[in-house]
């Protein structure tokens, strides 16, 4: 998102952890000034990359609740 930054791109991004009856809902919310910001964003490859790393936050929290 530094890229972005640097070239005056401001980006608004929320997380909310929700409790669905003992399982626990994320959602994030990312809000950009224009629809030419978030297809740019987009064509970074970001959501595929985002995708991957709530993957791997999904499995570390799995193997946490283990132990």
């Amino acid at each position: 998102m530094a890229q972005f930054a640097s070239r005056g791109i401001c980006l608004a991004n929320n997380q909310l952890l929700t409790d669905e009856g003992g399982k626990t809902r994320f959602t994030s919310t990312v809000r950009y000034p224009s629809l030419q910001v978030r297809n740019m964003v987009m064509a970074t490859g970001m959501e595929r990359g985002a995708g991957i790393s709530y993957d791997r936050l999904e499995d570390l929290v799995a193997e946490l609740q283990q132990s």
